[in-house]
């Protein structure tokens, strides 16, 4: 017999679809071992986690773009590319949409507070990354919950012509930056074809 008060509250699960471009070598191995390599804040726009494009009409040209541009700064030494397709599967109470108006006006006075008295440009834009990784970590302190994913835009790779144009009408492209890999579900590999 259940008591008419008790409530059972249940926490959705998000199932979110994503694309990341590496090299068919490194696919392969982060299949062979079901991990990929963090990116750390000082390398990343916002922060620690592993990056996927959105998916949607232009992920895979995005991922295919995001290799292109490390094989021209020379972080890609392999001619072979691909595109990993994932699932990302997390609690709603786990992802954070760092997109939402209110979401952008909290990091913002956040963000400012900590960079207001530094004229160093150069220095900031360094530290943005660990901004992010320091407004989240606050967040799960204060809240008392964990963030596994958030969502954020970030710039298209250098030189991407397959969406500068749509750039000018929908913005920066929607990432997720996954901080917990055990949400991270490989769908398939698929080779870049050149």
């Amino acid at each position: 017999m259940s008591d008419s008060s008790t409530k059972i509250v249940t926490n959705p699960l998000l199932v979110l679809k994503g694309t990341h471009g590496t090299t068919l070598s490194f696919a392969q191995n982060i299949v062979t071992h079901q991990l990929f390599q963090k990116t750390m804040p000082e390398e990343g726009y916002t922060g620690s986690g592993v990056y996927f494009w959105r998916y949607n009409a232009y992920a895979k040209n995005l991922a295919t773009c995001w290799y292109d541009y490390r094989v021209r700064k020379g972080d890609f030494k392999e001619n072979k590319g691909a595109i990993i397709y994932v699932n990302i599967r997390v609690l709603e109470n786990e992802f954070l949409d760092l997109e939402t108006p209110l979401m952008k006006e909290i990091f913002g006075a956040f963000a400012m507070k900590l960079i207001e008295n530094d004229d160093d440009d150069v220095k900031i834009r360094k530290l943005k990354g660990g901004i992010y990784d320091l407004f989240i970590e606050t967040l799960e302190k204060k809240t008392g919950l964990t963030c596994k994913v958030f969502q954020v835009r970030i710039p298209p790779p250098k030189k991407c012509q397959i969406y500068s144009r749509t750039q000018l009408f929908l913005g920066d492209p929607f990432c997720y930056v996954v901080r917990d890999q055990s949400c991270i579900h490989i769908e398939k590999v698929e080779e870049i074809k050149q």
